[in-house]
This record gives structure tokens, C-alpha cells and sequence, in this order.
């Protein structure tokens, strides 16, 4: 009776535990966050490049961070950043933190206009 007891314990805490792995992943979607924004001029590119290098150190402390592809046009001097994320909640840790908050103003001040962020989330094709 006594095993039976321990048993019923045992299943319940495994039954726990599956609930809760399935409740953190299903909480953990996937997201990708893209900015955009336009230099101000043509000789602030390579600043932007230095800024960008210094915000992809920040985004690598996260465990949430997944990858960065980073694009830009001399021409026409627009600037994209395509940033993939496990979760939000990763993202939006360090969108909060001081660190970045700082050298997302300097990237500001390179910049002709807002600087546009957008997030979406994310859906991997089957099949990959």
C-alpha cells in the first residue's frame, strides 16, 4: 500500500513536471525583431557598423538570442537589422537593460530620422 502511495507521488511530479515544460515552451515563441533606419550621412556608416558590433556583444549575454543579419546600402544609406530571439520575454530583457538602451541612442544620433523596430513572430517552415 505504502508503494502504491509513493507511486501515485512519483506519476503526479512527472505529470508536474511535463505540464510545466510544455507551459514554458509553449510561452516561448519564437520572434524576430527587425530595424530599420536611414544614416545621416554616408561618413557615419562605419560608427554605425562600430555601434552594431557593441549591440551584438549585449544581445550574445541573452541565452534567448538566436542571430543577427545586419544590411546596408550606401547609396541610399538605409540600414537594416534582423534579429531572430526564442522568446520575448528574452528580447525584451535586453531591449530593457541600460547597456542597450545607451547604444541604441547612439545609434540614434547616426540617424536620419526615427529609428523604425517592428517584431513579429516568428514561424519555422516544416520540413527544415
Amino acid at each position: 500500500m505504502r508503494s502504491r502511495g509513493m507511486i501515485a507521488r512519483w506519476v503526479g511530479l512527472c505529470l508536474a513536471g511535463i505540464m510545466w515544460t510544455a507551459a514554458t515552451f509553449a510561452s516561448a515563441e519564437p520572434i524576430v525583431r527587425v530595424v530599420t533606419f536611414k544614416v545621416a550621412s554616408p561618413d557615419r556608416q562605419p560608427q554605425v557598423l562600430e555601434v552594431t558590433d557593441a549591440i551584438t556583444r549585449i544581445f550574445k549575454t541573452s541565452k534567448d538570442f538566436r542571430g543577427i543579419t545586419f544590411a546596408f546600402d550606401p547609396q541610399s544609406r538605409e540600414n537594416i537589422a534582423v534579429s531572430v530571439w526564442s522568446s520575448r520575454s528574452g528580447m525584451e530583457a535586453v531591449a530593457t537593460s541600460e547597456a542597450f538602451r545607451s547604444l541604441f541612442q547612439k545609434m540614434q544620433q547616426l540617424a536620419e530620422g526615427e529609428l523604425v523596430v517592428k517584431t513579429y513572430r516568428a514561424y519555422e517552415p516544416k520540413g527544415q
